[in-house]
């Protein structure tokens, strides 16, 4: 089981999107295998689903990535397209 993150105690009912934004941050550091790993205690959702999909830019990621983008384009909201927009523009 994997440890919580320190800093999601900081205001736990935001912990989901604390730890999505951690995931984030280690795919801009070029740190991609990391990425996935912090958001398997995420529920299902854009969060994740965000962080996978930014994540396809990491080597053996691919799957997962497209997977998530599907799931992103399926929502239809404008977090969802903002999360699209930001993948496409991570793989540029």
């Amino acid at each position: 089981m994997r440890a919580k993150n320190p800093l999601t105690y900081l205001n736990p009912s935001r912990s989901e999107e604390i730890a999505a934004d951690i995931a984030r941050i280690f795919v801009l550091e070029g740190r991609h295998a990391e990425a996935p790993p912090s958001v398997e205690g995420l529920s299902d959702g854009e969060n994740r689903d965000a962080v996978l999909a930014v994540a396809w830019s990491g080597p053996g990621q691919e799957a997962e990535a497209r997977t998530a983008i599907a799931r992103l384009t399926a929502e239809g909201s404008f977090s969802a397209a903002f999360y699209l927009a930001d993948a496409h523009a991570e793989a540029w």
